[in-house]
């Protein structure tokens, strides 16, 4: 319930209370992915990527990735920031990654690495799926930088999501 909350709040970019009630969350949990993850898309949806890599990197740790994913991951982060980290964690092939697997985590990363045409691509799949978080694809804002694209606005009407 708690995280169902914090994922409201998100929804409705009340970024700032989301991020608090997270923190509540972990507070209780330290080891809350959910929460983690969660607190990811907060900060990069706020701009904040430094603080969106750190999280990234505290919920990879806590999903299992090896101590050699994480390595690479932070090499990532040297290199190219947070979109190096997503670009990274596309590639790591293992059950305990979000990403993989998941059409829609796959989109969100490709959101995060800057790459629309991956992210549409893996939304239709998401879509044809019927996967788990799709029925937010209208208010997620992982997916605001798609909101004008027309191809983004069919997937809307085909869900018969009504255009905001």
């Amino acid at each position: 319930m708690n995280f169902g909350f914090c994922r409201t709040l998100y929804f409705a970019r009340r970024f700032d209370e989301a991020l608090a009630h997270c923190k509540a969350i972990l507070e209780l949990d330290p080891n809350s992915r959910l929460a983690l993850w969660q607190v990811e898309a907060i900060y990069k949806a706020k701009g904040m990527d430094a603080e969106a890599v750190s999280a990234f990197l505290q919920a990879a740790e806590r999903s299992g990735a090896p101590s050699n994913v994480i390595a690479m991951l932070k090499d990532a982060q040297q290199k190219s920031g947070l979109r190096g980290v997503c670009e990274a964690w596309l590639i790591y092939p293992n059950q305990s990654n979000p990403g993989r697997g998941d059409p829609l985590g796959t989109a969100a990363l490709y959101a995060c690495a800057g790459n629309k045409e991956k992210e549409l691509a893996s939304l239709e799949r998401a879509l044809d799926q019927r996967s788990f978080g799709v029925v937010w694809l209208g208010v997620d804002p992982t997916y605001d930088n798609l909101r004008s694209d027309r191809r983004f606005q069919e997937l809307l009407r085909r869900m018969h999501f009504q255009q905001q």
